[in-house]
């Protein structure tokens, strides 16, 4: 009896817990943005959770990097360098190299400005209302 009691009092405490919205933010959508030149502008009234990109990491016989643009800032994601040995035997390479930055999640307020960059065509978003 007593720990049926003590049961409905934490399922009681813990339902009141996670029912506040004590940072003001709900959920709303997951999204799928795909990037332009021209940019994609967070809502007023949201706020974005980037959790992940769409990005084309080609073979690493290719230098480059991947990266997208936060308000005209470079949000670097990969970074390839492939490096060839000049000998004569052209089956002889030096080493590839490739790296990558944790960016995510990265959070956006409303008006937050995102462009294509290079490599990475969409992002993964989580949407909330601010409401």
């Amino acid at each position: 009896m007593v720990s049926r009691i003590l049961i409905s009092i934490a399922l009681l405490c813990s339902s009141v817990a996670f029912s506040q919205d004590e940072n003001g933010l709900s959920f709303n959508q997951v999204l799928l943005v795909e990037l332009t030149e021209e940019g994609v502008v967070v809502p007023e009234g949201k706020v974005w959770k980037v959790m992940s990109a769409v990005s084309e990491v080609s073979t690493l016989q290719e230098n480059g990097e991947s990266y997208f643009y936060v308000n005209s800032n470079k949000s670097e994601l990969h970074q390839m360098s492939y490096w060839y040995n000049s000998s004569p035997n052209p089956d002889i390479m030096n080493s590839s190299t490739f790296s990558s930055t944790s960016a995510f999640p990265m959070w956006l307020p409303p008006g937050t400005i995102l462009s294509l960059g290079e490599r990475v065509s969409a992002l993964s978003i989580i949407e909330f209302n601010t409401d």
